[in-house]
């Protein structure tokens, strides 16, 4: 069960944690594409890179961890969300923090949902199914056919 054109990339340092997310991707037996990074330098590196294709699409969704390290998680988003390029991902910010400031601060760059990261894998299992539902039921603009207009003053993007 996945979308035909949701891919779908995971930022984060914890390789275990990372792999758990993977894990419960599998265990869905969900069929998205995965990539995982361990760093928003690398994020940026997967995303601008221009081997996407209709058969490999971009990652339109992202699980960001926070907080990444020396605050890289809001650096990312704030380059993601400057970007009109990168206007059609939708982002997640997996986190253990309940500190009203870091909901806050990452909701300013229009993220999708800010998680309560699970620590054990059946809960983690879960958070994927109700992430898999959801986008289900919900369309996202193709990542690989989002091309930015030059126009400034709409800051808009048409679709190929």
């Amino acid at each position: 069960m996945a979308f035909l054109d949701d891919s779908i990339l995971i930022v984060d340092e914890n390789r275990v944690e990372a792999l758990a997310l993977v894990r419960g991707f599998n265990h869905n037996q969900l069929s998205y594409p995965l990539h995982t990074v361990e760093s928003a330098a690398a994020a940026l590196d997967l995303l601008r890179d221009d081997q996407w294709t209709p058969d490999n699409p971009r990652p339109n969704i992202l699980l960001i961890s926070f907080p990444l390290r020396d605050r890289q998680g809001i650096h990312l988003l704030r380059i993601l969300r400057g970007d009109p390029s990168f206007s059609g991902i939708c982002i997640y910010v997996l986190s253990r923090s309940e500190m009203e400031a870091d909901i806050i601060e990452a909701h300013q760059y229009h993220i999708q949902g800010f998680l309560m990261r699970p620590s054990e894998q059946g809960q983690i299992n879960d958070m994927i199914t109700q992430l898999a539902r959801m986008w289900g039921m919900t369309r996202r603009p193709r990542a690989h056919c989002m091309i930015p207009i030059d126009d400034e003053s709409t800051r808009s993007q048409r679709i190929i």
